[in-house]
């Protein structure tokens, strides 16, 4: 399970363990991102998915269940 280490040797900081816990869990594409701004604005991105994509699932069964 080589796919599950940190890129760098480095010390992970807790916004590295936050984007490897989401690279591990929706199974991302080998993407290295070794700027930690780059960083930041991809884990935000995911986060805004997430609720994006949430929502507009919450609102469709909203509108189903009350047809």
């Amino acid at each position: 399970m080589a796919w599950l280490l940190l890129d760098r040797p480095a010390e992970p900081d807790g916004l590295r363990v936050l984007l490897l816990h989401r690279r591990a869990s929706f199974a991302a594409s080998d993407v290295e991102v070794q700027d930690r701004r780059i960083r930041c604005t991809v884990l935000t991105h995911g986060i805004l998915s997430f609720s994006y994509n949430t929502a507009v699932l919450g609102i469709v069964i909203g509108v189903i269940t009350g047809l």
